[in-house]
């Protein structure tokens, strides 16, 4: 697996509507990629070893290895902005809804959707790939028509 193989998961799911499949692996996504920018932070300039220990730390840490906590740090570094943060602490709360509770929620179709929609949206933006600005807004326009999600991007 690599991130072009995960990217090629959550679009199947997408286009086939499995929105609490898609949350589960945007959640996932988003922790690596939140995970990845806190470690090239901290070892910016260091040699390689110095990042595989640190990694290594991380990847053990257990709760330390939670989305909204690694979202703070990366706040709190300055490595992503307030609405970034905002946006993750939402994804989150949501995810856990579906995740975890989703059957003592009154959760609709609609609003499982929509933070799949924005957890999609998270993903991209902070995603190593560098997507611009309108191939963003593309690929979020599949939310509403995923029947047009091009083939050669399914797994």
């Amino acid at each position: 697996m690599n991130d072009r193989t995960f990217e090629k998961f959550i679009v199947r799911a997408l286009k086939q509507q499995s929105y609490i499949e898609a949350i589960s692996l945007l959640h996932n996504t988003i922790e690596i990629y939140l995970q990845y920018r806190v470690l090239r932070h901290l070892t910016d300039g260091k040699p390689m070893e110095y990042y595989i220990k640190k990694r290594q730390k991380i990847k053990s840490g257990g709760k330390q290895n939670s989305l909204v906590i690694l979202a703070e740090v990366c706040h709190l570094f300055d490595i992503i902005d307030d609405s970034t943060f905002t946006k993750i602490k939402t994804f989150n709360r949501g995810r856990n809804d579906v995740i975890h509770n989703l059957l003592e929620t009154e959760l609709v179709y609609s609003e499982i959707q929509s933070i799949a929609r924005l957890g999609r949206e998270i993903q991209l933006k902070l995603s190593p790939f560098d997507w611009d600005e309108p191939t963003i807004n593309q690929v979020m326009s599949y939310f509403d028509n995923p029947e047009k999600i091009p083939e050669e991007d399914l797994p």
